[in-house]
């Protein structure tokens, strides 16, 4: 969690005290020493009514109207202390809140420059991030387990919570299935296991796996966060796929059919895509059941042993830095596709953080999609995904699925 302080709001509570200041002021400019006899007076004659004897003599009037001073006069000087107070933490606070604002300038323009500087430059990125992989990041998680950051241990495991299947329109290119992948971003914890019905009767199976929804460093409920990301790019178990797994076995078993034979394609976004690859990558996962291909948009994978069994469709976007963290190119294998878009600059700024954005790949696909249809031949990628996009008389039945990090008691 992250607090942070805004400079228009600081500058606002600075107004606001020297407000208060003001009516600290008018207040105590208020009591003088004319009012004093007419307050005793006016207490004199309501004493009397009321039954104080002696409360009209000279000598109680001159005594009621030393306490009064007495107690205008504290009044007068503690006004004048708290008016200083409230002045001077209103001074500090506007000092506060200009520098806040010069320091933020000053970082988000060096952050702008970081970020137009790797936009421009990429390749300079993917060096440093081979560098990065080779010595620092299983420090890192080291590091990091030992102060109870990017760490998942014995304790802890996935719950899975499942939805109630319904019937959608079933996908018709590589566009829908990204943009899928862009929307289950969009729900905490989510796993959309698509179920596409031929007119066979058999069927094809997409798993859409999520991309990153929590940027916190300390494994939180959410299982598609950042220790989740680190954790798959250095090659390590996830609770994520072994959620991601368990989702596709439910919904498989609810069939009540033999799906060994069924093609199995995963699907993901960023971090989605980093799931989806490993878990393609994982003898475990493909036992049993017939993983033909693997979908990702903006995703670090080229270290990911995905076997020539399973075909993959890499969409990239050059000047994108996600799909670089893993300091190595795709491998130039037959099964491997690697797609590269270059997305409009008016959208992107010119900014390399910006070319990641989900609806941008979208987008991409879309014109990848419309690019191939005007193609002479078919796509080398378009094969890969063709048995889950085409033929007539098709329906879909989506099984959705939440993934929770859960913690139990390893004695129990």
């Amino acid at each position: 969690m992250r607090a942070r302080a805004d400079p228009d709001e600081l500058a606002s509570a600075a107004f606001v005290l020297g407000r208060a200041a003001r009516v600290v002021e008018e207040a105590r400019g208020g009591v003088h020493p004319g009012g004093t006899a007419w307050l005793v007076a006016r207490v004199s004659a309501a004493a009397v009514p009321s039954g104080m004897v002696g409360a009209g003599d000279p000598w109680t009037r001159m005594r009621l109207a030393r306490e009064i001073q007495d107690g205008l006069a504290a009044f007068v000087v503690a006004a004048t202390v708290e008016e200083r107070r409230l002045d001077a933490l209103a001074a500090r606070l506007r000092l506060v809140a200009q520098l806040y604002a010069e320091v933020e300038a000053a970082v988000t323009s060096t952050l702008e420059g970081l970020n137009r500087t790797v936009h421009d430059h990429p390749d300079v990125l993917e060096r440093v991030a081979e560098v990065g992989n080779r010595f620092a990041l299983r420090r890192i998680l080291n590091l990091g387990g030992r102060v109870d950051l990017l760490r998942e241990g014995p304790e802890d495991m996935v719950g899975l919570t499942s939805a109630p299947p319904r019937t959608v329109p079933p996908p018709t290119s590589l566009a829908d299935l990204i943009a899928t992948d862009v929307d289950v971003e969009q729900t905490p914890g989510l796993v959309r296991v698509s179920e596409v019905v031929r007119a066979d009767g058999s069927s094809a199976w997409i798993v859409h796996v999520s991309g990153t929804q929590e940027w916190s460093p300390r494994a939180g409920d959410n299982v598609f966060d950042v220790t989740t990301d680190v954790r798959s790019v250095a090659g390590d178990s996830t609770l994520a796929a072994v959620g991601v797994h368990l989702a596709l076995l439910q919904a498989q078993r609810s069939t009540g059919r033999d799906t060994s034979r069924e093609p199995v394609l995963v699907s993901g976004h960023s971090l989605g895509g980093i799931l989806a690859a490993a878990l393609a990558s994982d003898p475990s996962f493909r036992n049993g059941r017939n993983v033909v291909g693997v979908v990702t948009a903006g995703s670090p994978i080229a270290r990911m042993p995905v076997p020539q069994s399973v075909s993959v469709v890499a969409l990239e976007h050059p000047h994108d830095p996600v799909p670089r963290l893993d300091g190595r190119p795709n491998p130039p294998r037959e099964n491997w596709h690697t797609v590269r878009v270059s997305p409009d600059v008016s959208r992107t700024g010119g900014l390399a953080s910006k070319t990641h954005a989900g609806s941008l790949y979208t987008e991409s696909a879309q014109r990848v999609v419309s690019d191939a249809a005007e193609s002479a031949r078919q796509e080398e990628w378009e094969e890969v995904v063709e048995p889950f996009v085409r033929g007539s008389g098709r329906t879909a039945v989506v099984h959705d699925f939440t993934l929770t990090r859960e913690w139990h008691n390893p004695r129990s």
